[in-house]
């Protein structure tokens, strides 16, 4: 299934609205933003999402019709600040809209150490140590692991 089967078959006729609203919201955020160069990644599932530039930084925008998702991505990105993890730029949590820097190279560990487990094993623990260092706010709202392994369920 594809982006735009996704959004229509999990928001109907408001998943439509919100795909036609798509490039006219996108434009907005670039001028707003000063972005460039903005391109779809590939492999879209339920957000829409695009690689760019601002100024020399290489950045993404994502826009979900999700609006409680990505406000706790957005939350989970400040509190996660600093831990070896991309940096938070800009937002509009009521057009749920985050901007932040992108991961470069943006490749997974595996495609990078292909028959090095090790190596990506360690670099993995080394960033699960940072993320153990952040404090997190008492009154967050992110899932437990477990309720997202739940669904696999």
């Amino acid at each position: 299934m594809d982006f735009i089967e996704n959004i229509q078959l999990i928001y109907g006729t408001k998943g439509v609205d919100w795909l036609d609203n798509i490039p006219d919201l996108a434009a907005i955020l670039a001028a707003k933003w000063n972005l460039r160069d903005l391109v779809p990644v590939e492999d879209l599932s339920y957000n829409y999402v695009m690689s760019g530039w601002r100024d020399d930084v290489p950045v993404i925008l994502k826009i979900g019709i999700d609006l409680p998702a990505i406000q706790q991505e957005y939350f989970a990105i400040l509190a996660f600040n600093g831990h070896g993890i991309i940096q938070l730029l800009e937002s509009d949590l009521n057009q749920g809209a985050i901007l932040i820097t992108r991961a470069v190279p943006g490749k997974t560990l595996i495609s990078l150490f292909p028959s090095a487990d090790d190596k990506a094993l360690g670099i993995a623990c080394g960033l699960a140590k940072k993320l153990h260092r952040a404090i997190i706010p008492a009154n967050h709202k992110f899932p437990l692991l477990s309720e997202w392994l739940s669904i696999i369920d």
